[in-house]
């Protein structure tokens, strides 16, 4: 089975390196209630994002986590970017912000 490499915010600026066939699981908190998401800015080409859940948040404005997934491909290496930010605003700068680099090495 491949591995599995799960980030959180205390992961901001770091490189994480991994295998290829591994999968990569973002976690990040924040308010869905108040219309913002995490939402993928950059993606390396050697990433393919497989998609995004939530956990939690079943009061509302209550927080919860958004975990999005990607799946290490070929060999490389490139900055994953995730912006806070509401959908609809377009124009508007991310209230926060996510960036790691990810290497894939065989």
């Amino acid at each position: 089975m491949a591995d599995t490499v799960e980030l959180s915010q205390t992961d901001h600026g770091r490189r994480v390196v991994l295998p290829p066939g591994a999968t990569l699981l973002v976690r990040l908190s924040g308010q869905p209630g108040t219309g913002y998401s995490w939402q993928v800015t950059r993606c390396p080409a050697n990433l393919t994002p497989l998609g995004a859940n939530q956990e939690g948040g079943g009061l509302p404005g209550g927080s919860a986590a958004q975990v999005v997934s990607f799946r290490a491909e070929g060999p490389g290496e490139g900055d994953l970017e995730l912006g806070y930010r509401r959908a609809w605003e377009k124009s508007v700068p991310p209230a926060a912000r996510f960036r790691v680099t990810v290497a894939v090495t065989a």
